[in-house]
């Protein structure tokens, strides 16, 4: 059955429930962020890229653990959401509802979306990376849905 995926914007073959990342990526895998970004480097001299895809939110990719600026042994992907109503409690329930992301009440009092990445034991394949990316795509746009309901 081909039906409009609640989960994303896409029409596609709903198999399991599990298809955020997977079905979709197969749709979206041109979409890529839609320039290589802000480049700057933390107090650590650790890349920090600033980015957005096409049509959706800027976020943030900070690398960590690095040697001379590369080889990073994990990054984070964050992206911050003013104006909504979100509380400590409606994010616990994001949470508790998904996986692979957390949500979080920032210092100054935005909701953010952070995801994390280990590469500490040899890196990541081209390939998980890139299906990492189109989750994290996905994960934003149900994100903003659920604080901006």
């Amino acid at each position: 059955m081909r039906a409009r995926c609640g989960r994303c914007r896409f029409r596609h073959a709903c198999h399991s429930p599990d298809h955020i990342g997977r079905s979709c990526i197969r749709h979206r895998s041109a979409q890529r962020p839609r320039h290589a970004g802000q480049q700057e480097k933390d107090g650590d001299g650790n890349p920090v890229l600033q980015t957005q895809f096409d049509e959706g939110a800027k976020f943030t990719i900070y690398f960590y653990g690095c040697t001379d600026g590369a080889k990073c042994n994990s990054l984070q992907f964050h992206s911050l959401y003013t104006g909504s109503k979100a509380t400590v409690t409606t994010l616990n329930q994001f949470n508790l509802d998904r996986r692979f992301s957390r949500a979080v009440i920032e210092s100054g009092g935005e909701a953010g979306l952070r995801m994390d990445f280990n590469l500490a034991a040899g890196g990541m394949s081209k390939a998980l990376f890139l299906y990492n990316i189109e989750l994290w795509d996905e994960l934003m746009t149900v994100f903003a849905e659920f604080i901006y309901e």
